[in-house]
């Protein structure tokens, strides 16, 4: 006989559904909440998640400095979407979850340690010595 599971708790967050490591550790279950398999879904939903909460919280993005980070940790192009990364690294399907998941834990980790200004000055000075001036950061100025 199956085992039961418990009862969905429509309290919980968004990030704190993502945290949970029994969600995690059943990644290809994720579908349930998204409708079909795959990365791509996955993203969609955090993507939509995220403007919606920008909409009410807007100092809490869920991605804020995900793309500089990914462009400095991992190599990154600055004019591509952070998704891109994921899928033409790893492919669009349900085994690129936990990469991205992994990834996205050390970008937290380190966003959470030193703050994201201290990430993103980095980013600036890195934009500074690469191409003589700031190109990709966000100070960058409008033209």
């Amino acid at each position: 006989m199956p085992e039961r599971c418990e009862p969905f708790d429509a309290n919980r967050t968004v990030n704190e559904l993502l945290d949970d490591p029994e969600v995690r550790e059943h990644y290809r279950s994720l579908h349930m909440f998204f409708g079909e398999y795959g990365f791509a879904p996955l993203i969609s939903f955090l993507r939509g998640y995220d403007i919606a909460l920008l909409d009410y919280l807007p100092e809490n993005s869920l991605f804020d400095g995900f793309l500089e980070w990914l462009h400095l940790r991992r190599g990154l192009d600055p004019c591509t979407p952070w998704e891109y990364y994921f899928i033409k690294k790893y492919g669009d399907d349900v085994e690129t979850i936990p990469k991205f998941f992994e990834t996205w834990d050390a970008f937290r980790a380190e966003r959470d340690k030193n703050g994201l200004h201290a990430f993103l000055q980095e980013y600036r000075e890195y934009d500074i010595n690469r191409y003589g001036r700031i190109t990709h950061s966000r100070e960058r100025p409008y033209l």
